[in-house]
């Protein structure tokens, strides 16, 4: 079997990043478990624009929550996001798995340990309910195919905004 390595896209979102500190330290202690994981860094991006939001939650859009989505652009837009990149053989599946469900609700049933089910009490029917982003602490790449569209999108403005250069593709 070949040992190839994935890149995901993860960010903690605005009303988790009071807790980011604790979030990104426990997923780097459950990453370190696993060989051969790395991360390029984490960056605090404010004032985002409006377009690649849009870009990155295209699929969401359409489903009946255009006005939540709306207000997630303007919400994650305004008050920032910290994002990063995740390196390592399966690490959208291990990321994901730490991570959890993405209704913490589910995650705490499914997973009480997971990143979802520890520091989120929200849960998807009531933010839809509240015509809301649900608040469920951070996004991770779902496939490696959505890894690499993330990818593709986040890494220029990234690099344009904080002058990051990689040495190696």
């Amino acid at each position: 079997m070949e040992n190839t390595s994935q890149i995901a896209f993860a960010f903690v979102k605005p009303d988790s990043l009071h807790v980011a500190c604790y979030v990104l330290d426990s997923l780097q202690s459950q990453l370190e478990r696993i060989e051969n994981i790395g991360q390029i860094g984490w960056f605090y991006l404010r004032n985002l624009p409006g377009e690649i939001l849009r870009e990155h939650y295209k699929n969401l859009y359409g489903r009946g929550i255009d006005d939540i989505m709306n207000k997630t652009v303007e919400w994650y837009s305004r008050q920032g996001i910290l994002a990063g990149f995740l390196l390592g053989k399966d690490i959208v599946a291990r990321a994901r798995y730490i991570l959890g469900h993405s209704d913490p609700v589910i995650a705490k049933q499914e997973n009480p340990d997971s990143l979802r089910a520890k520091f989120s009490d929200d849960s998807l029917d009531l933010a839809r309910k509240e015509r809301r982003p649900v608040r469920n602490v951070m996004h991770i790449s779902s496939s490696a195919e959505e890894a690499q569209r993330e990818r593709g999108l986040w890494m220029p403005y990234i690099q344009r905004v904080t002058n990051l250069k990689l040495v190696a593709e």
